[in-house]
């Protein structure tokens, strides 16, 4: 007979805080909580990286989902060694909308293969994230 499926694995749920820091034509956010972090960075090229780790080793694959009353989006991170799993993007106006929707708060989705997902409520990240997001926006090309 057909081996049974397995059950997904639970989903655990956190909620988690913001930070920002702008340094020489460098923007980051970061989404900080015991159980996992995301730092989003822009800058000095007209870039953005979304980097994701966990409180285990990197994982070889992660993938994000976020859902918040802005938009939704989901992206596929690969290891990047030590710092975790993560995805460069070019500084586009589809990439500003994933991050504006992101900075409004919403739901992200840490999952890898065989564990646990993480699921964070991230709140709107009010004032600070719009003037982090002015940092941000000073970096698209003309």
């Amino acid at each position: 007979p057909p081996a049974a499926a397995r059950p997904p694995p639970p989903l655990h749920e956190v909620a988690a805080g913001w930070s920002f820091s702008t340094a020489s034509n460098t923007c980051t956010a970061r989404i900080t909580h015991p159980d996992a972090a995301l730092s989003v960075t822009a800058g000095p090229e007209a870039r953005v990286d979304f980097v994701a780790r966990g409180t285990d080793a990197a994982p070889r694959i992660l993938s994000l989902a976020f859902r918040g009353p802005e938009g939704a989006w989901s992206r596929r991170l690969a290891a990047r060694g030590a710092e975790g799993a993560g995805v460069t993007q070019p500084l586009s106006p589809a990439t500003q909308r994933r991050v504006l929707a992101l900075l409004g708060g919403g739901t992200l989705t840490f999952a890898r293969p065989g564990a646990a997902a993480l699921r964070v409520t991230l709140p709107d990240a009010g004032v600070s994230g719009r003037d982090w997001f002015g940092c941000l926006a000073r970096l698209q090309p003309a």
